[in-house]
């Protein structure tokens, strides 16, 4: 649980240390700004809609003949976000202050659950 707490800590100074440093671009500046986290698993649950489409998974049959269907199969979809760690980097160039170019890499790691 120690480890949770130092990258719990890394990750605030990290979000700190890019708030302020956001603050001080100029033109034509090149920066890199890091960021982290850890996630906690929460208790599995069902999904939300999304839009008109419902959280369920369903397999039906279509009679050619008379064009009525029949639901062969159907699950309401549950889950957990899951408990894992995150990082990111993105590089960044200033042109103007209205205008700058960035590119971002994240990486995800979670723990299967059941």
């Amino acid at each position: 649980m120690n480890h949770l707490k130092c990258l719990a800590t890394i990750a605030l100074f990290m979000i700190l240390f890019n708030g302020i440093q956001a603050q001080e671009h100029t033109r034509n500046q090149f920066y890199i700004k890091a960021a982290g986290g850890y996630f906690f698993s929460v208790s599995n649950g069902q999904f939300p809609n999304v839009g008109p489409y419902p959280p369920h998974d369903e397999n039906v049959a279509i009679n050619p003949g008379t064009g009525a269907t029949t639901t062969l199969r159907q699950k309401v979809l549950t889950g957990s976000y899951g408990e894992g760690v995150r990082g990111g980097l993105t590089a960044g160039y200033v042109i103007n202050k209205y205008f700058s170019v960035e590119a971002t890499f994240n990486y995800f790691h979670s723990a299967k659950t059941s």
